[in-house]
Formats: structure tokens, sequence, C-alpha cells
């Protein structure tokens, strides 16, 4: 059996595939071992895009629930919904605090201009 695994030609495979004409088993290994290096590392980069979780059941029962509510296709839908909310209220509290940071520093000078346009207000209304 040894002397046919080193034999090259049609004769010689590896595992149930034949090696092509010429090659000898030594180099069909490292053909092969490459071939696994390569396939591993692109299932590796397409597997590293997706994700898979384990929900608890409490929370697995309200992606269930938020999905008949929703009419969600799946629950993937539901969680994507739910992140895209999450997003938006982030977004949303914090343009609310860069107004109020912003309505802080202009608050001095607005109540300024308010007290010396004050005396102004009732200007000419005794006419009318």
């Amino acid at each position: 059996m040894a002397a046919k695994d080193s034999a090259a030609g049609p004769e010689a495979n590896l595992g149930d595939r034949p090696l092509p004409l010429g090659l000898s088993l030594r180099v069909g290994i490292a053909f092969e071992s490459e071939m696994c290096s390569r396939y591993e590392i692109s299932m590796k980069s397409n597997t590293a895009r997706k994700s898979s979780f384990t929900l608890a059941a409490a929370e697995h029962a309200q992606v269930l629930r938020l999905r008949r509510l929703l009419k969600a296709p799946s629950n993937t839908e539901v969680i994507r919904r739910s992140l895209r909310l999450l997003e938006e209220s982030i977004s949303r509290e914090e343009l609310r605090r860069q107004f109020r940071v912003a309505s802080a520093r202009v608050r001095s000078s607005a109540l300024e201009e308010v007290q010396e346009l004050d005396p102004l207000v009732g200007d000419g209304l005794e006419d009318a």
C-alpha cells in the first residue's frame, strides 16, 4: 500500500479523488491543504458578516410578541426594526443635548436683548 501511495500517476489518489496526472501524493496533499485553507478563509469572512445569538426565554417571547404586533415576516426583521428605532432615538437625544448646550450659550445675551427691547413693546399702541 505504501508503494502505491508514493507513486505518481493516475493510480495515486487523495481520499476518493484521483490526483491529476503527473502529481505525486506529496504535491497532492500540499494542494489539498492549500485548498482547505482558502476554503476556511472564505468561510470565515463570509460568516463574519452573519451572526447568531441566543435569547433568554422572556426576550424570545418579547420578539415573538413584537413580530405578531408588527406583522413582521421574521424575527430578524423585528431585531432590525428595533435596532433602527434605537439608533434614531439615540440620535434624537444627542440632537436635544446639542440644542440645550447651544441654548445655554446664548441665553444670557438673549435676556439682555429682551430687557433692552422691553420698554419699546408698548410704544405706539396708544395711537391705535
